[in-house]
């Protein structure tokens, strides 16, 4: 009988058709031969297929991922010129509360100038209340 190449074998090539022609296989092993040669061509074409989708994919995360290494570079950046902005605010709040305490401490005793050796030291007198602080302005 005539198998008629139906057993050529693995190495045969790719065939990107998806129409096929069956025929009636002279025997058994003739047509397991026809479907194992189908089922490869498929296997190879999905497989291609499936490796393009990966590689589109793998392209497009590594793009995201350099995108968010930028944008947590940048917030970085952000939060520490903020850090420097609150040490500037929390000197100047030691200023200006030094200030305060300069002026109500010349205030109470009739305005007269102080010495820097009658100055409040920051940690030998209690914080005047805010309250009393407020209403007196």
């Amino acid at each position: 009988g005539g198998g008629g190449g139906g057993g050529g074998g693995a190495g045969g090539g790719k065939r990107k058709s998806s129409k096929l022609t069956v025929e009636r296989p002279a025997n058994i092993s003739d047509g397991l031969a026809e479907v194992q040669k189908v089922a490869e061509e498929r296997t190879w074409e999905l497989a291609d297929d499936v490796a393009a989708v990966l590689g589109e994919e793998m392209q497009s995360l590594e793009r995201r991922q350099k995108e968010q290494q930028r944008s947590m570079a940048h917030t970085q950046e952000s939060l520490q010129g903020l850090r420097q902005m609150i040490y500037k605010l929390n000197g100047t709040c030691d200023e200006v509360g030094g200030l305060s305490r300069r002026l109500t401490y010349g205030q109470d005793t009739q305005e007269r100038p102080m010495s820097n050796s009658e100055m409040p030291e920051e940690d030998d007198e209690p914080m005047p209340d805010p309250a009393a602080v407020r209403a007196s302005l």
